[in-house]
């Protein structure tokens, strides 16, 4: 086996806990939340002590029904458009399956509903894609199918039935419960601080005392939720669309307001634009903190960082003064999102990838660029959101924005990202950008409602300028290349995308290794992979290693000596241990003992302030099952890859018959820890440990490298577009194999 072991983790009570929600319909959107998501986790781990964990493989999503509904806790079936109640299934009564489910202490409707085929299984019935119904209509007269096709399409439209019967009897108890498909989550303003019960709201970054909103008055509302017993200013913060709407206004994403400015005049604002940046920003700055608080606050924050932060030192930031400019600046009260985003212009002076505030950017001005903006060499390309098309044909790069060149662009956006390497701050520039409006202010543009786009040929000969309409929401993010289905691709090249380091990366090695044995090469795509748990680096080099290979060290690290962090701070989380660790075999350690002598970091942490060194060591002992995998293995990386990918890459760079390609990779390694500020309620992480690679370098501020880098054409962001990097990969192991 693999030198590092990995502990147990447990996951009891999953099943009770939605057992025990979803028939009660607990209804607050995080329990809401957290229901669907347990529906949605990884079943590794899951299938011994949940039998209806129904991603595990060969879990039975059939159904014979479209449709069921509960009468007097009794099934009711559609079949054919038809309703019957349901006698029994494959021979098996109703009763007998109820009773089943009852002495087991499974929430009877809905694994019927959900599940019914699993629980004849565990019943002792076998049961495949067909299944015999015995039935009973509206008239009482019984009759029975044979031969009832089982199919995944009719489990899902039951699903997708039950799910809106859900959301409806959710609507029903409480209407503000903002995760039901189709709520409102907009506002028409982007800040809100109070005058006793009087809102004062900023619109397009000015303030104005609210007076109507969609011709309804203040008075009106909070007289609304008095009478439903509903507390006025959250919902008026939060839900003063829904609340409307209840009120029995429509009201779409554009409104009126009429306001009060500064100079006591009565103004009406028409065509306001409702947008869900908006109510992300209003529900932050909602929240006001003294200023005797905010000092309180900054000696929390400089005290947790001066403990626990083990990147404090690295650069040589000068945080103390950072601090003390923000404490000048506190005469009066302030609203938390101004402090929030103080702490993050300090915490983004650092190195640390990983770091971050709560509650960040909420002053942020809406107004956003339309279309896609990614890398190609030293240059970017322009595309639209759709992916479909580049913005002008035979004029792919952008060169200028409003008259200013990209870089300049991205030079504003850097001091609001860490320090970390150029394609993690190009990579984090770029998605800033998108917020066009706020960056026209901070480089001291108008914020008119069009952009004005230089965009020049292939060549760089010709340049055409076009005049585009800013947007209302930013365009979405989305994980490209596209993700590949694992298996056998050109000829005997075996491939397997990880799209995150977690519980299903390690499955899909175990899974897809064995049928990649023979294979005349392997791909392994990283690409976009911003991280997880190091569990995939043990289960894959277990096959890259053989068992008379020496040690190999993947990580090397010290944590901050915090009276948190325990002697195994690092152990469990990370699998790197300290050199007298028990878990070394003495060929291990003699490994460490002769990296040791060779290695040189970048930064050398305080003795008295860190950790003794930490290691992670690969090594595949006698009695690992796992079979050598000996032919050529390529990874594919870019900048997208950040965190545990970025140890991932780091280990194997360097094996023997392990190639990597594409773009570096962006740069992290953490073990984030945070902590909160008493007042204001700010959450702040940062990295509890510092992490380098096998060569000495951080990985903050460098990332790896690819050992052959491939520059993207403007085609490899669109729909249809050549994967250069996955042919290069296939050109490379082609090669080896011959």
């Amino acid at each position: 086996m693999l030198s590092t072991v990995l502990p147990i983790e447990p996951r009891d009570g999953l099943m009770s806990l939605h057992a025990t929600i979803v028939p009660k319909l607990l209804l607050p959107a995080v329990v809401i939340a957290i229901v669907f998501g347990l529906l949605a986790m990884p079943s590794v781990g899951l299938a011994q002590g949940n039998p209806f964990a129904s991603n595990q493989p060969g879990y039975p999503k059939w159904s014979a029904f479209t449709g069921v509904r509960w009468e007097n806790d009794r099934p009711i079936v559609q079949i054919d458009d038809r309703w019957y109640e349901l006698v029994s299934i494959h021979g098996v009564a109703t009763e007998k399956i109820l009773e089943k489910c009852a002495q087991e202490g499974w929430p009877a409707q809905m694994r019927f509903t959900e599940d019914l085929v699993q629980i004849l299984r565990l019943m002792g019935h076998e049961i495949d894609k067909t299944t015999r119904l015995e039935l009973r209509d509206g008239d009482g007269k019984l009759k029975t199918m044979t031969d009832v096709p089982m199919t995944k399409q009719n489990l899902d439209q039951v699903m997708a039935a039950s799910r809106e019967a859900f959301f409806k009897a959710v609507v029903e108890s409480n209407p503000f419960v903002s995760s039901v498909p189709g709520y409102p989550r907009w506002s028409a303003f982007s800040g809100v601080k109070w005058k006793g019960d009087q809102p004062t709201v900023r619109v397009n970054d000015a303030w104005y005392e609210l007076l109507k909103i969609h011709d309804v008055s203040i008075d009106e509302m909070r007289s609304a939720c008095e009478e439903n017993g509903w507390p006025f200013r959250r919902r008026f913060v939060e839900d003063h669309v829904q609340l409307l709407r209840l009120m029995g206004h429509k009201i779409d994403k554009t409104t009126r307001l009429e306001v009060r400015d500064e100079q006591g005049n009565i103004i009406t604002l028409k065509n306001v634009v409702m947008t869900e940046a908006n109510l992300r920003r209003a529900s932050v700055s909602a929240k006001e903190v003294s200023a005797k608080a905010v000092l309180e606050d900054l000696q929390v924050f400089q005290k947790s960082l001066e403990e626990r932060f083990a990147y404090l030192k690295t650069n040589n930031v000068d945080y103390k003064a950072a601090i003390n400019a923000i404490a000048e600046q506190v005469d009066d009260d302030v609203d938390s999102a101004w402090l929030a985003d103080k702490l993050q212009l300090v915490i983004s002076q650092f190195v640390d990838g990983h770091a971050r505030v709560s509650g960040t950017n909420s002053s942020f001005v809406g107004g956003y660029l339309p279309f896609r903006i990614e890398p190609s060499g030293n240059q970017f390309v322009a595309f639209n959101a759709d992916r479909r098309s580049l913005l002008e044909k035979d004029y792919p790069y952008i060169r200028a924005i409003d008259g200013i060149e990209l870089d300049r662009w991205l030079k504003s956006t850097e001091k609001y990202i860490a320090k970390g390497s150029p394609q993690y701050r190009r990579r984090f520039g770029l998605r800033y950008l998108r917020s066009i409006q706020q960056f026209r202010k901070e480089v001291g543009l108008e914020q008119t409602d069009k952009l004005k786009l230089d965009l020049v040929n292939r060549d760089g000969t010709l340049k055409k300028q076009l005049e585009i309409p800013i947007a209302d929401s930013s365009v979405p993010r989305d994980s490209w290349p596209p993700r590949k289905e694992p298996g056998i691709i050109d000829g005997n090249i075996g491939y397997l995308h990880i799209a995150s380091m977690n519980d299903k990366a390690v499955a899909s090695l175990k899974q897809w290794m064995p049928r990649f044995r023979e294979t005349d090469g392997l791909i392994i795509d990283v690409r976009g992979n911003g991280g997880g748990t190091r569990k995939a680096i043990l289960e894959l080099a277990g096959y890259l290693m053989t068992k008379s290979d020496k040690p190999r060290i993947g990580n090397v690290a010290k944590y901050r000596l915090a009276k948190e962090f325990d002697e195994d701070h690092l152990s469990d989380a990370r699998y790197v241990y300290r050199e007298s660790s028990t878990r070394f075999l003495e060929r291990e350690r003699a490994a460490i003992a002769e990296f040791k002598s060779g290695f040189v970091p970048e930064w050398v942490p305080a003795k008295d302030e860190f950790s003794e060194w930490h290691y992670l060591v690969l090594s595949k002992r006698d009695n690992d099952p796992r079979f050598d995998y000996q032919n050529h293995v390529v990874i594919l990386l870019d900048e997208g890859c950040f965190s545990a990918t970025d140890i991932f890459l780091g280990t194997f760079k360097g094996w023997p018959n392990v190639t990597l390609i594409g773009q570096p990779s962006g740069g992290g390694s953490a073990r984030t820890q945070g902590f909160r500020l008493p007042n204001s309620g700010i959450s702040i992480g940062c990295a509890s440990m510092a992490s380098f690679q096998p060569n000495g370098k951080l990985y903050d501020t460098h990332g790896i490298e690819p050992d052959i880098t491939v520059i993207r054409p403007p085609e490899y962001y669109l729909q249809g577009g050549e994967d250069v990097i996955l042919q290069k990969a296939l050109e490379v192991l082609a090669k080896n194999a011959n």
